[in-house]
């Protein structure tokens, strides 16, 4: 694993938000319990996740369309209740230590959290049906749970971030995106709601520096993702980056 040599700038080091990308991934396989458990002891500020729903609309944490990549299966998520879905092995193919781990859901990742320093980051699929009765369910468990001052509901869909908003403001949101004239456009978005932030490509950034303080002006913090150079990650703390999400460079 690669890690961020502190000794040359520890002030700026110590300024940044060190967000774990779908928990330690690096580590142990992405999104689920050990993956978080980790980003805990690794030193993380915050930790960024996926959420899905099941066919039974339990909210569960995974990124991809298919299960194929980690699961080893066809299908989607989105395809099997919650109870078929904690039957799956998604731990194997990472490494033998992980063989039988499971696919959490979001309230068992929420205890697994609870001790987290500072923000949860949900990045919302898009690729799942989620309908504002869905989304209520996903606010009334993190107000029951007591994270609506410490969790950013973040999605690349525009239209499941108005969804939120119809529900609540009680959440800041934040506008994922991967490409410069997304990011133009979002930042829009984000300025006119007021609680909001960019979550960006970084190399957005490294192309256009100034873009930085330009969204910081209009009350606007980027996030960035995601960042396993130590160099880029320096070369972005130089242009003002403070939020930053890594696979790897997690250690304290």
């Amino acid at each position: 694993m690669q890690n961020l040599e502190r000794s040359t700038d520890k002030n700026s080091w110590e300024k940044i938000e060190i967000i774990a990308h779908r928990g330690y991934s690096a580590i142990a396989p992405e999104n689920t319990l050990p993956a978080f458990d980790a980003a805990l002891q690794s030193g993380a500020h915050s930790v960024e996740l996926d959420v899905q729903l099941s066919a039974d609309g339990v909210p569960v944490t995974f990124h991809d369309i298919t299960l194929d990549r980690l699961a080893g299966i066809s299908g989607s998520v989105s395809d099997l209740t919650v109870s078929q879905l904690q039957q799956l092995d998604v731990g194997s193919h990472f490494s033998d230590r992980y063989i039988g781990t499971r696919i959490p859901t979001l309230s068992e990742v929420l205890d697994c959290l609870q001790t987290l320093d500072r923000f949860l980051y949900l990045d919302l699929k898009p690729h799942c049906s989620w309908s504002i009765e869905n989304l209520q369910v996903l606010v009334d468990l993190l107000l029951s749970t007591g994270w609506e001052n410490r969790c950013f509901l973040c999605s690349f869909s525009e239209t499941i971030l108005d969804l939120i908003r119809e529900i609540t403001r009680q959440f800041s949101i934040g506008y994922s995106v991967e490409t410069a004239e997304k990011y133009a456009a979002n930042l829009e978005l984000a300025a006119a709601d007021g609680n909001a932030v960019t979550i960006a490509e970084y190399r957005i950034f490294l192309d256009r520096p100034q873009w930085v303080q330009i969204g910081r002006d209009r009350g606007v913090e980027a996030v960035v993702w995601t960042v396993d150079d130590p160099l880029d990650w320096q070369r972005l703390t130089d242009i003002g980056i403070r939020r930053i999400i890594t696979n790897a460079l997690l250690n304290k």
